[in-house]
């Protein structure tokens, strides 16, 4: 399967080949057909906020080196979600994972 690459405001999103834009692409990730979203990451994020990935229903892996906080609900409901790289990790609220039945690879080392 052939993915396609796109650098939108400081978020690097791989985008299934089959999927459709629902929109020109401007400056927010929320204008892309989220649902075929399969990896995510920021390098400038320093919280992840409440829902942010809300209905990203195809994300697999996501990555941000720099942040120290993950909010509650933030990745809820995500089940084909394996992997969260989050090296600088300090702050974990609560359900922030909920029902992320695949997720085996996460960063917890340094949570608070």
């Amino acid at each position: 399967e052939v993915q396609t690459e796109k650098i939108i405001n400081n978020y690097t999103i791989l985008e299934n080949s089959t999927s459709k834009l629902i929109k020109q692409i401007c400056s927010t990730f929320e204008e892309f057909l989220i649902h075929s979203i399969v990896y995510v990451t920021s390098y400038s994020a320093l919280i992840l906020p409440r829902s942010a990935f809300q209905e990203m229903d195809s994300l697999k892996k996501a990555y941000f080196p720099n942040v120290q906080e993950i909010c509650q609900n933030c990745f809820d409901g995500l089940y084909a979600i394996f992997s969260i790289r989050t090296p600088k990790l300090k702050i974990l609220r609560e359900s922030a994972f909920s029902g992320c039945l695949s997720l085996c690879d996460v960063d917890i080392n340094k949570v608070e």
